[in-house]
């Protein structure tokens, strides 16, 4: 902690203006008259002086942090959650994290691999961690852990946005105020966990078909109703109405499908 009682370190001040932002090379002494102030750190700093953290904005805001909440911020295992008190707002959002064992291959890169390379290779686990938002009139906060893509992508086109002529301009782009800074990256978190659709739905395509032999049997020793020869995750429809087997021409035969196919398909001999 410095002499003004703040933070020291990686800690990172941007000034956010309504025509450009700029990152400030030292902790602000005074409250903003245009735009708003974005406080960055993460949990290790917070760790470090949690009373670092409430003496800086208590000198931007005159705003004193309650304790629970510097403990929520400082907490890891925190559920995502939100709560206000008269003077601020704070939003706790988990958000997706790479796992730690770099040998394991990220969920969402899947889908990037060779079919070849997909098979057998260990996935690193989902992993989340949460976010903190203090949120002031004229003052953000961020509790995060380190190397989060989101926030440094979003503070990076911040401070590359550049003013320009016309109903197109970098005022537009910008963040005019605390909440429209925090819907910006909420919804870059957001967008992350999209990624994880297909890989997900490969992921569990690929577990239910370990769950058959190629006889027709699950590991359980169940088999196929269809009885098929090469049982490839064939269903048995709920519907009243028989449908007729394209292969085997059975009348008795209930829209039994291959998983890869949304036509019917042969059923094997029916029951």
């Amino acid at each position: 902690m410095d002499r003004s009682g703040t933070l020291s370190g990686e800690m990172i001040w941007l000034h956010v203006q309504p025509e450009a932002a700029v990152r400030l090379d030292a902790a602000p002494q005074a409250p903003t008259a245009a735009g708003f102030h974005w406080f960055d750190l993460t949990h290790e700093q917070l760790h470090a002086d949690k009373e670092a953290l409430r003496t800086a904005v208590l000198g931007l805001t005159g705003v004193h942090i309650d304790d629970l909440h510097l403990k929520d911020a400082a907490n890891l295992q925190h559920p995502s959650y939100f709560d206000s008190t008269a003077d601020y707002q704070m939003l706790v959002f988990r958000k997706l994290t790479p796992g730690e064992d770099r040998s394991l291959t990220p969920l969402a890169d899947v889908d990037h691999l060779p079919e070849h390379h997909r098979r057998g290779r260990r996935l690193q686990p989902i992993v989340t961690r949460p976010v903190t938002f203090f949120i002031f009139d004229r003052l953000m906060v961020t509790v995060r852990n380190a190397g989060s893509r989101t926030i440094e992508q979003v503070r990076q086109r911040l401070l590359e946005s550049k003013p320009r002529a016309g109903a197109d301009s970098a005022a537009a782009r910008l963040p005019q105020r605390p909440e429209d800074l925090v819907l910006r990256l909420v919804n870059g978190m957001v967008d992350r966990y999209l990624e994880l659709r297909q890989p997900l739905t490969d992921r569990l395509d690929r577990c239910s078909a370990s769950c058959w032999t190629a006889g027709g049997r699950s590991r359980t020793g169940r088999r196929c109703s269809t009885r098929a020869s090469s049982f490839a995750g064939c269903r048995t429809s709920a519907r009243s109405s028989a449908t007729r087997c394209r292969s085997c021409a059975t009348s008795t035969w209930k829209a039994c499908r291959r998983r890869s196919s949304a036509t019917p398909t042969w059923c094997g001999s029916p029951t």
